[in-house]
């Protein structure tokens, strides 16, 4: 069957379907109590709302950034750390000839 005789066929069926009164009502009472139910949840809810807020453009740009700086910050803070242990550790190995023993550094 080609393609306008299906058409044809498709338009001449007319298909009448008899619903219940309320059904119309029915469902409206069922999406009704979803909703509810589904905003009663606080932590859910609070998670789905920032989790739209931060799906947008601007918002999420300006996370990305925080937290990219964040990360560089405590890299930053834990490269001084690593430095200033270094140096103690090679003051020490220059004034005491215990040191090494002491900061488990072989020879």
């Amino acid at each position: 069957m080609n393609d306008e005789a299906l058409h044809d066929r498709l338009r001449s069926a007319h298909l009448t379907i008899d619903f219940p009164q309320d059904f119309s009502r029915e469902i409206w009472g069922r999406i009704e109590a979803a909703d509810l139910a589904a905003s009663s949840h606080g932590l859910a809810s609070w998670w789905t709302n920032w989790l739209g807020w931060l799906a947008r453009p601007v918002p999420a740009v300006v996370v990305a950034v925080l937290m990219g700086a964040a990360g560089c910050g405590l890299a930053v803070l834990k490269g001084q750390r690593q430095v200033s242990h270094l140096a103690e550790s090679a003051y020490l190995k220059s004034v005491s000839p215990f040191a090494a023993a002491h900061l488990g550094v072989k020879r």
